[in-house]
């Protein structure tokens, strides 16, 4: 992924950071601010086609960074995260798409991207009636899309 090798170039001036005597909340606002905008952008569009193995990798790039910046205080990247006062990258991606979906639905421009709650549909007041419509999807690519990614945060 380019996007790894990118945020790898920006680990390193990371570390030579922490060389040259930044101390830990320094380093984390340098994370925060140069390094992990370019592992969030346009999250909301390929976070539900992310393989695994790509998620990990993107996490994985979060853990060093928390190595780096606490050095020999790593222990684990549960602990780091709550150290540095980090979310998990998979975390944040979950809850960026949820604002997204939110204010899909919201807007009024845009609410017509996303099927109509069930309760307008067909008029009966039923358990799920405030939920979306799934869409039906006869591949597994489109299933990886966003918008049926979106309609199943809404619906949770």
């Amino acid at each position: 992924m380019e996007i790894t090798k990118k945020a790898n170039r920006r680990l390193y001036m990371l570390r030579m950071l922490k060389k040259f005597g930044f101390n830990h909340q320094e380093l984390i606002t340098v994370y925060r601010g140069y390094i992990r905008p370019l592992l969030e952008y346009c999250d909301t569009a390929w976070h539900s086609s992310l393989t695994a193995g790509q998620s990990k990798s993107l996490e994985q790039l979060q853990r060093r960074a928390c190595r780096i910046v606490l050095g020999r205080n790593f222990t684990s990247y549960s602990e780091a995260l709550q150290d540095c006062d980090l979310d998990s990258l998979c975390d944040r991606r979950v809850d960026h798409c949820l604002r997204f979906a939110e204010g899909l639905s919201n807007n009024p421009r845009t609410n017509d991207l996303l099927p109509p709650v069930r309760g307008r549909v067909h008029g009966r007041n039923l358990r799920n009636a405030n939920k979306l419509s799934q869409l039906f999807t006869r591949t597994s690519r489109f299933q990886g899309s966003p918008v049926p990614y979106f309609i199943s945060l809404l619906n949770s």
